[in-house]
């Protein structure tokens, strides 16, 4: 029995079976459908590399060439949303966002859900970073979670579980920075949602097997247990091995990069494990004596990781980001008797938070470990 075409010519509305299935173009004829393939793949492995501006640039060509459907075209904006958001551009990401909620608007039934889940996910994320602290409880999680629910998708259970951890870490701080400290059974119960989350992440991250992101999510997690440790909070501290449990999802995290070789493109890679270098004498001993579990340029005894963690703020062009990599490479050079390169570290990480008042608020949250003006030569507070 021959085999019966259900569609129109070249140009002609697609009816029958393929009218009830999503597209990346309007014409679903293979040249169209192979070209718009071609393009994402090219772009992303462009961003697998970490060259997020080159893949940004051509997504964004192939997109004004290409008959895409309002189906494809929410695909690419979704894309360049993400890469855009990985450079520090949160404000064309924004603007990208009308746009995709448009496409959104009009993608296929089908593929709709998917498409709105990502979406209201990749906004959460932008509205969270741009003042974590700030926006941190104002996330509809509720909402969100239905929309993956009926989505299905194990790339957006990971990213809904890795933002809820993120988002219960900052209430933690918070009520940690509160005067009159709240009872410890609250200090737990939230410290529980912070790992309950970071459970959930890792565990659709091996659904999806998906090491890119599984490196990202530990290093998260890495901070998470840390953090406590640095504040010597004991409450939230369950056992001396919590110092091995540290160390271990770096050393994770690390060789994921070289098992996978996986790009080099986080800043907050280095900011963080710099923080439990400069923050933990245990670790610090830990991560000594086993030298050979961390790449070159990883390891936070050596000068040019903290070289490493600026240059890869700079790329990024987020200030914060910035801040931050100067300020442990500053500290770093100060237990080093580098005062030359500290001294410059620190100029530029102060001159940075002079631009911005926005940005001095947020900082005045966070931990600098390098002190600032005349006082920069004496010796770092006891940790």
């Amino acid at each position: 029995m021959a085999l019966e075409r259900e569609s129109g010519g070249v140009g002609e509305p697609v009816r029958g079976e393929a009218a009830r299935s999503p597209s990346l173009t309007l014409q679903r004829e293979p040249a169209a459908t192979l070209n718009a393939v071609a393009a994402l793949v090219v772009a992303d492995a462009l961003a697998r590399q970490a060259q997020y501006e080159d893949a940004v640039k051509h997504l964004s060509e192939m997109a004004a060439q290409l008959s895409l459907s309002p189906d494809g075209a929410a695909v690419f904006d979704l894309r360049i949303i993400r890469w855009l958001r990985r450079l520090g551009q949160r404000d064309a990401a924004w603007v990208l966002v009308e746009g995709a909620q448009e496409h959104v608007r009009r993608a296929h039934r089908e593929a709709k859900g998917a498409l709105t889940a990502e979406l209201t996910l990749l906004t959460a994320r932008l509205s969270y970073d741009a003042d974590p602290t700030k926006n941190a409880n104002k996330i509809n999680f509720e909402r969100l979670g239905q929309q993956i629910d009926q989505a299905g998708s194990p790339k957006l259970l990971w990213e809904l579980a890795n933002l809820q951890a993120l988002t219960y870490r900052r209430k933690l701080q918070a009520l940690m920075a509160r005067t009159v400290p709240p009872q410890l059974a609250t200090l737990q119960r939230v410290n529980a949602q912070v790992n309950n989350s970071f459970c959930a992440a890792l565990f659709w991250l091996a659904v999806a097997d998906d090491p890119y992101h599984l490196q990202g999510v530990l290093v998260n997690y890495a901070y998470h247990l840390q953090w406590p440790l640095q504040l010597q909070h004991t409450a939230l501290v369950q056992s001396a091995a919590v110092v091995f449990d540290v160390v271990k999802a770096w050393r994770l995290s690390q060789a994921l990069i070289e098992k996978f070789d996986l790009p080099e493109d986080s800043a907050w890679d280095f900011i963080m494990l710099a923080d439990l270098w400069l923050g933990h004498s245990g670790a610090r001993d830990l991560m000594r004596n086993d030298w050979r579990l961390w790449p070159s340029q990883r390891s936070p005894a050596e000068a040019a990781f903290y070289e490493r963690g600026v240059a890869l703020a700079r790329q990024t062009g987020d200030a914060r980001q910035q801040v931050l990599a100067l300020d442990r490479c500053a500290a770093f050079c100060k237990e080093s008797s580098d005062w030359q390169r500290g001294v410059a570290a620190l100029k530029e990480r102060d001159d940075l938070i002079a631009t911005c008042e926005q940005l001095a608020a947020q900082i005045d949250k966070e931990v600098l470990w390098a002190g600032g003006g005349r006082d920069w030569k004496k010796p770092l507070a006891t940790r």
